[in-house]
């Protein structure tokens, strides 16, 4: 499986990306992510939602000032292919934070894609950036479920999604980092 390597430094600025970065961008049609393009910006330029800058910015503290790794499970699906990571959060000297973005399950999406990622629709529906589930009827769920509920589109029309971060992804989270901030 694919396992992808960034550097940031204290600032949370991009200062390296392995090899397979690149390949990795371009087999998902994203030039604009080669490292040569991302090395020097902000890693919070490439995150859509302010909850998980946020979130993410808390573990990264706390990454750096307990001085110990943590490691997490998230979704990050292309349009044809829903892909479960690990990525795994190191400490290095100066503040600077090494991560490894370990490629674990992948599976097509069956029937082809569904577009929830649009930005001009009348319908809205909230969807975790960790796990990648949509909120359905008080519940949150695979977006295929959802659709399989009865979450249905107007002909030609899109739906248009908002990012946060979902209940149980920011309890799992935040055990975890309250985990490595409590260690002796």
């Amino acid at each position: 499986m694919t396992t992808l390597r960034y550097i940031l430094d204290a600032d949370n600025l991009i200062q390296s990306v392995d090899r397979d970065w690149d390949l990795f961008a371009d087999s998902n049609g994203a030039p604009e992510l080669f490292g040569s393009d991302i090395i020097g910006k902000s890693i919070f330029d490439f995150i859509q939602d302010a909850q998980t800058v946020s979130l993410y910015q808390d573990i990264y503290q706390v990454v750096r000032e307990q001085n110990k790794p943590i490691d997490f499970t998230f979704r990050c699906d292309s349009p044809q292919i829903k892909r479960l990571f690990v990525m795994k959060i190191i400490p290095k000297e100066d503040r600077w934070i090494e991560f490894e973005t370990e490629l674990v399950e992948q599976d097509e999406i069956i029937g082809g894609p569904i577009d929830i990622a649009c930005v001009e629709a009348p319908v809205s529906i909230p969807r975790s950036s960790i796990c990648g589930r949509v909120e359905w009827r008080g519940r949150m769920m695979a977006p295929a479920d959802a659709l399989r509920e009865g979450l249905t589109l107007a002909q030609g029309s899109s739906l248009q999604v908002y990012y946060h971060i979902c209940r149980e992804c920011r309890s799992e989270l935040n055990a975890k980092k309250h985990m490595i901030s409590n260690a002796e």
